[in-house]
């Protein structure tokens, strides 16, 4: 996750402690963390502003989704917060078209779920809750329905879409964890995924990803692919672009 796409992340934050520093410790360590990585001022308060659901203007925001078409049968759906839906359509009606792909009906290739993702917090030491303490409460929450551990020892959980904060908060303040994610993802039918195989579509998918998080309304990308025959430097330039 980019810096900037970490502060636009922050509205939860942000609904309940406001864009004041001096009151909302998340959002000072964030921009605290943006200023070390020298992102520019101006990106930060504009990712402030989307945090508080408008944009630097002071405009209120509206979601919208985009749906594209990438050959040969790529599914890809952003998710976008405008507040102008007119024309952000058209700025990136033409992206896609200049990446060969095109805007129309994807969103029967995925479904809404919910995820969070987890850590022990720092300077917590050891003895944190194992997989089977942390499955053992979630089960119990409505809208559960699945907890992965990950290598790093944090963990990643699946939610129907209207638990995921509910789920969140509950498991976080039970065991004490780090929240590094919580939202609403589509992620890909199992089904419907297709592996990237050509040096050409990565290529193409790389190059779209790229002009698409140039804009500062799209807030995530989802794709139904998976790695092929293509490289794993190919793979990662692809990868850190989209958001599952």
């Amino acid at each position: 996750m980019t810096m900037y796409r970490y502060l636009t992340c922050l509205p939860p934050f942000g609904a309940v402690y406001g864009e004041d520093l001096k009151f909302n410790s998340q959002l000072a360590n964030a921009v605290a963390a943006a200023s070390k990585a020298s992102v520019p001022k101006s990106l930060v308060e504009a990712a402030i502003a989307r945090g508080q659901g408008r944009s630097a203007t002071g405009a209120q925001l509206e979601p919208m989704t985009l749906e594209v078409l990438m050959p040969p049968n790529i599914a890809l759906i952003a998710d976008i917060e405008t507040d102008n839906k007119t024309r952000t359509l058209h700025d990136l009606k033409y992206v896609v078209k200049k990446a060969g792909g095109v805007v129309g009906g994807t969103a029967f290739y995925f479904s809404r779920r919910g995820r969070a993702v987890f850590k022990p917090k720092a300077g917590g030491g050891g003895g944190g809750p194992t997989l089977s303490d942390v499955l053992d409460h979630f089960v119990e929450h409505e809208g559960a329905e699945d907890v992965e551990e990950l290598p790093d020892g944090g963990f990643l959980a699946w939610t129907q879409p209207a638990s995921v904060a509910a789920i969140t908060d509950a498991v976080s303040s039970k065991f004490g964890l780090e929240v590094l994610e919580s939202d609403i993802i589509w992620a890909a039918n199992e089904d419907t995924t297709v592996a990237v195989d050509s040096h050409r579509s990565a290529e193409s998918l790389d190059a779209l990803f790229a002009a698409m998080r140039e804009f500062p309304e799209v807030k995530a990308v989802f794709a139904n692919i998976r790695q092929g025959t293509i490289s794993d430097e190919e793979w990662d330039r692809i990868e850190r672009h989209i958001d599952v």
